[in-house]
């Protein structure tokens, strides 16, 4: 039989109380991970409870073993990266690594759907012919080998027991619980039903997320079988919570107190980092991390190997092999046994290498990364340990926290403003497949567990709440958390008027603001603050460095990569060619010392997002053979003020006016709603520079070209034949939207601009208002900003 209990107490679940076993009977807990098995089995002891608790992984072996009389295994995913990497060196030699690494990674999120021929006949059109060859190929070998991954193990379970009679099924009649899972994938749901025709399986779940769950939610998948779902234990009614917020970066100053020793300590997040840890300010924290205790080791080896192949594309691997056996001697030597151990296993996995196939005796630099990805894998990871045994405050996360008498004190920062997670998205296509054989990772039923966590701390006697300002309209994830709470204490303290923390501007410093930019304008409306330090003040803490390149330095660099395949698009050079020359070039010019890793991480993102850009622009020249022109100059007059600037692509048509900016990353782009509200200006700056050219044609193309992925961009545009063209380009379901009347919309921003350059010329105060605590983030001088003294965003 299946059950859905569903709790709104985790104790109440920990309590076993709902199982309805017989003393013949057995009970297994199985964790969806070792921390929820590590917490479940903690909880069961204090509740004198004797039942077993094991990993997911656990189980699958343990029934693998029992039910499949072959003597096979279940290969490990280092195992599988040795196999397909192999292969790809026969077949795909000519791509470089991340190519690889997106086609594993593909073909195992497909598995976990289906193992049929159709299922990938049915996607894979919406892929490039490398990445749809190479799944297919990797698909065939797995099949005719006859090669067990976790989802064909899960598939092949599934099918057995469903064969097999009660008389070669287990002795006793099991309970499996299963505790901690926030997703089940197709096949996995498929092997819970076979369990269920002789044993009880209970899928524990809190009511929160039951009852949200959606039609394509995993939980609705369950339901179509005959599922009880018993609820354990009621509602607790009141909701009421001591509450304070505090300023940015001043959660060390909040907890500088007495009275919150002896608590219990929860980061609003389901995961801890040190840097967490590092905002609370006391002494004697006693708190579990996870450390990868062999990954510097690792990283180590793996940059010294690099050397190998600076000068040569290849090398033997009876080189590399020659290279472990002596660090082997040396770490022998100085009793260095983590390096040690690190050495073995990669011994060992060059070993299996070369048993793979002769080919393999040349070890390339893709190889190698394969390998020591592998070895990560192999060696000993999530070691969750404490850092101090001293019995002081403990610091827990929402997932390991365990119900103590301890006063429970949740923390929340800007870190932890964002309670979806983002997932890596299919296109439209494949997605709406794939929802017809199956459940979707969903953000929403993860956010829905975080509440489920937050809200249950919450409910505890004396529990408190400490969240940073602006997160409830920052998020609306919080907001909703915090609905129907009474909120005890909150905002009770005097907010210290920001009079005395004005910057009093001298008159050598007041602002006669000569010029302009989009940028300029834009730093003011985010925070006058910071507009003083970056342009009166001139203050830049941003820093140089020598062994990397910034963010703003890929920018340039893949801005100029495709400006220059349209300038030299006649000598035919390869937006690789021209990638690899600019890079080279650039390192050379700033006296910039990377590693050949690094090397190739900047070289892959210039060329593909480079490269992205230009296939985009080609196909958008063939539909009305615009001209077009790179790094427009503005240079206009307003008055006294000159505008300054460039336009990163400027365009024009027999009948259309073309604008776009490029930009890196999704989150670099404004949303539709902050470009027509004027919150963000950059686009109405360049539209209103250039308006005269505009006014010449009768439809205009305008915004931003996302690099990194086409389908992410932004536009707007009245021209009927260039919508159409957005809404089929490369099947990425782009979309654009029309400005009302775009003449009277540059008017109005022409209006606002003149206002705002008067309230930056009358400005003498430039107070910390951001616009947005999203603004806060990434300041540059968010370390010396009296923000927690003064004003927050409204």
């Amino acid at each position: 039989m299946l059950y859905i209990p569903r709790y709104h107490q985790t104790q109440t679940l920990e309590t076993g109380s709902f199982l309805k076993q017989s003393e013949s009977e057995e009970v297994l807990f199985v964790a969806s991970n070792p921390e929820a098995a590590d917490r479940m089995r903690k909880a069961l002891q204090k509740n004198h409870l004797n039942f077993d608790v094991i990993t997911i992984s656990q189980f699958r072996n343990n029934e693998f073993g029992f039910f499949i009389e072959e003597e096979v295994s279940i290969k490990r995913k280092s195992e599988l990266l040795l196999i397909f990497g192999t292969i790809w060196k026969k077949f795909f030699n000519d791509y470089e690594y991340e190519y690889f690494q997106r086609a594993f990674n593909l073909l195992t999120d497909l598995r976990s759907f289906g193992l049929y021929e159709e299922l990938y006949t049915s996607v894979l059109g919406e892929y490039d012919a490398v990445l749809q060859k190479s799944i297919l190929v990797f698909s065939n070998l797995l099949k005719s080998m006859e090669i067990y991954d976790e989802h064909a193990a899960y598939n092949e379970l599934a099918s057995k027991i469903r064969e097999v009679s009660f008389e070669d099924y287990y002795e006793k009649k099991r309970h499996l619980v299963f505790y901690g899972f926030q997703h089940f994938s197709t096949i996995q749901i498929d092997f819970l039903k076979s369990l269920s025709i002789r044993d009880d399986v209970y899928v524990c779940l809190p009511e929160l997320v039951f009852q949200k769950r959606k039609k394509h939610d995993w939980i609705s998948w369950l339901l179509e079988s005959n599922v009880e779902t018993p609820l354990l234990d009621k509602e607790l009614k009141e909701k009421k919570v001591f509450y304070k917020e505090f300023a940015p970066f001043t959660l060390n100053k909040t907890l500088n107190s007495s009275k919150w020793y002896n608590s219990d300590f929860i980061i609003a997040s389901p995961r801890t980092s040190f840097e967490d840890i590092n905002e609370l300010p006391l002494f004697e924290l006693n708190f579990k991390v996870s450390i990868d205790i062999f990954l510097d080791v690792t990283n180590r080896i793996e940059k010294k190997l690099e050397k190998y192949f600076q000068s040569d594309n290849s090398r033997n691997i009876s080189e590399i092999i020659s290279f472990l056996n002596d660090e082997k001697n040396k770490m022998l030597a100085k009793e260095d046994f983590r390096s040690y151990k690190v050495l073995i296993e990669l011994e060992s996995l060059f070993n299996n290498w070369i048993e793979l196939s002769e080919d393999n005796r040349e070890i390339n630099q893709r190889d190698l990364r394969i390998i020591f990805e592998a070895s990560r894998l192999n060696l000993p990871r999530n070691s969750y340990f404490p850092i101090s045994k001293e019995q002081g405050n403990r610091v827990y996360n929402l997932k390991n926290y365990i119900h103590s008498p301890k006063q429970a004190v949740i923390c929340a920062t800007s870190k932890q403003a964002q309670l979806r997670p983002k997932l890596n998205l299919y296109p439209e296509k494949v997605e709406e497949y794939l929802l017809s054989i199956g459940p979707l990772k969903s953000p929403d039923i993860d956010y829905y567990f975080i509440r489920h966590d937050i809200e249950e701390i919450m409910h505890q006697e004396n529990s408190v709440l400490l969240l940073e300002k602006g997160m409830r309209q920052q998020s609306e994830d919080w907001d909703n958390v915090l609905e129907g709470w009474e909120l005890e204490g909150i905002n009770k303290e005097k907010i210290v008027d920001n009079k005395g923390f004005k910057f009093r501007i001298m008159k050598d410093k007041k602002d006669l603001l000569e010029n302009i930019s989009a940028s300029k304008l834009q730093t003011y409306l985010d925070c006058p603050q910071k507009y003083y330090f970056n342009y009166l003040e001139k203050i830049s803490p941003e820093i140089e460095y020598k062994s990397k390149l910034m963010p703003n330095h890929l920018g340039e660099l893949e801005h100029k990569a495709v400006e220059v395949f349209f300038q030299e698009f006649p000598q035919k050079r390869s937006i690789e060619e021209i990638s690899l020359h600019l890079l080279t070039a650039f390192l050379k010019k700033n006296q910039i010392v990377i590693s050949q890793n690094d090397f190739e991480k900047y070289f892959i993102e210039l060329k593909n997002y480079s490269g992205n850009a230009v296939r985009f622009l080609q196909e958008l020249k063939k539909v009305e053979g615009a001209i077009f022109e790179f790094e427009k100059k503005i240079q206009k007059q307003k008055g006294s003020v000159a505008r300054r600037g460039s336009i990163d692509f400027w365009g024009q048509s027999k009948t259309t006016g073309y604008l776009i900016d490029f930009k890196r990353s999704k989150t670099s782009i404004p949303s539709k709603s902050q470009i027509l509200s004027l919150e963000k200006i950059q686009l109405w700056f360049y539209l209103n520079s250039v308006k005269q050219n505009l006014e010449t044609n009768s439809s205009y193309f305008v915004g931003y070209l996302n690099l990194s992925d086409i389908a992410d961009s932004l536009f707007f545009s009245n021209n009927p034949v260039l919508v159409d063209f957005l809404s089929c380009y490369d099947d990425l379901g782009l979309k654009s939207y029309e400005f009302e009347n775009l003449k009277e919309q540059i008017q109005e921003y022409d209006n606002y601009e003149t206002s705002l350059i008067e309230t930056i010329k009358k400005d003498e105060c430039f107070h910390s208002i951001p616009s947005s605590p999203q603004n806060c983030l990434y300041c540059e001088v968010k370390m010396i900003c009296p923000r927690s003294h003064g004003e927050t965003a409204q």
